[in-house]
């Protein structure tokens, strides 16, 4: 039982707390940044996306994403129509300070906890050979990034990160339940952010 809070402790102060060489680093607070990103998950599908923050300090910011998501067998497959689902992507960033610096690249820590706005669909899902079930899938999800980035000279940052979110993908039909369960979506992504 310790060993998640001292971990979430040392998680916490790493991302939230600033070293004291930290107030060399920061020049001028950055006022927007862009980013585009794509990711694929063990759930067979894809995303990719360009987000827009207000950063209110170089430590926080606030903004929203559009981007789409789909499956990795539409695209494989090439007699299958390629079927993209939009969505919208509002969402708060975390960034630590500096933690590391490699020439003129500086390793910072990021944290994106935000929502999902995806479109509803229809789906079929088949239980045994004679019967299936329809349902529509939600809308509305949660979705949080950590990753692991270098920052050049404070304008450019390249990331590699992880993301967890309940995306309405791939339910399945629970016989002893008698209704449907849903996995979350777990992917890993790259992310190059413009600093304006």
């Amino acid at each position: 039982m310790k060993k998640p809070i001292l971990l979430l402790f040392f998680s916490l102060a790493l991302l939230f707390g600033r070293p004291v060489s930290a107030q060399a680093q920061v020049d001028e607070t950055p006022s927007f940044r862009m980013s585009m990103q794509g990711s694929l998950s063990g759930n067979e599908t894809y995303e990719y996306s360009t987000s827009f923050y207000y950063m209110v300090s170089p430590y926080l910011g606030a903004g929203v994403g559009v981007g789409a998501w789909g499956f990795l067998d539409d695209i494989l497959l090439r007699d299958t129509e390629i079927y993209e689902r939009p969505f919208i992507k509002p969402a708060v960033l975390f960034a630590s300070p500096r933690l590391l610096r490699i020439g003129c690249w500086d390793i910072h820590l990021e944290c994106e906890p935000g929502m999902m706005l995806s479109m509803r669909r229809n789906i079929r899902t088949w239980i045994d050979n004679n019967q299936y079930l329809d349902y529509r899938t939600d809308c509305l999800s949660w979705h949080c990034e950590f990753g692991i980035g270098m920052r050049y000279e404070g304008a450019v940052s390249l990331q590699a990160y992880y993301s967890l979110s309940n995306l309405d993908i791939n339910r399945q039909y629970d016989r002893d339940l008698r209704g449907f369960t849903k996995e979350n979506v777990r992917s890993f992504g790259l992310k190059i952010a413009f600093i304006l």
